[in-house]
């Protein structure tokens, strides 16, 4: 089976597919449209269990934080928020992983006014994702 090391970090927008504007050193930046209502961290993903690792869950990338910036004060979401619960694992202190699809709260997203800038920072990755 083909792999790779490219965990494929975008945003997945009411539906709607959207690739990062800039993806420097682990931190991906999306812009997307005000009154946006379901945000969703998609990702490759992998069991690592499956192809010789140990942990038996589903893994896409670990999120160390993740700021929505709009009109007012960016929102800094840390592992420990409460509403990173679909599609997240429990936080590890400095990240918490997604399964691939991992859902930003809308509170976070209602918080915001006008368009709305996404940085997702994530961590090192040491996972190969199958293609």
């Amino acid at each position: 089976m083909a792999s790779t090391k490219d965990p494929d970090v975008h945003l997945i927008v009411d539906g709607v597919p959207r690739r990062s504007r800039s993806a420097v050193g682990g931190v991906y930046i999306f812009r997307i449209p005000p009154a946006a209502r379901l945000v969703t961290i998609a990702s490759r993903s992998v069991v690592p269990l499956d192809v010789g690792g140990t942990d038996p869950r589903r893994l896409g990338v670990p999120v160390h934080r993740i700021v929505v910036k709009g009109a007012g004060a960016p929102i800094e979401i840390r592992p420990d928020h409460p509403g990173l619960a679909k599609g997240f694992h429990q936080d590890e202190g400095t990240h918490r992983w997604t399964n691939g699809r991992g859902i930003i709260p809308q509170d976070v997203l209602q918080g915001a006014a006008g368009e709305l800038t996404i940085e997702v920072h994530i961590g090192t990755i040491e996972l190969d994702y199958p293609t």
